[in-house]
């Protein structure tokens, strides 16, 4: 009886211990998975730096290019109304000219 009671002991802890490793196991397993996300999301975060960076660069050329445009357009606004005032002062001209 005594030899029998050892043998269920053993056994319970036989079975204690393989139930342990498995946890074991599973643990090592999902640390494992962690890992590969937490790499996963550093790779994600980077390209995200960069399409952030990509876009700040495209808006500040956008940004340059339009200040551009806009004083282009206000130089040809100033030759334009220069021309005109011009053409104004010459038609005039003209108009004596051809009253006299």
């Amino acid at each position: 009886q005594h030899t029998q009671m050892l043998n269920n002991k053993m056994n319970f802890w036989e079975r204690r211990a393989s139930e342990m490793k498995a946890d074991e196991k599973d643990l090592i397993s999902q640390k494992e998975n962690f890992l590969v996300e937490a790499k996963e999301a550093d790779n994600l975060e980077i390209e995200e730096d960069e399409a952030v960076s990509s876009l700040a660069l495209q808006i500040k050329a956008t940004l340059t290019k339009k200040a551009t445009l806009r004083r282009s357009l206000k130089a040809t606004k100033e030759s334009y109304c220069k021309a005109n005032n011009e053409m104004v002062r010459w038609e005039k001209k003209c108009l004596k000219k051809s009253s006299a």
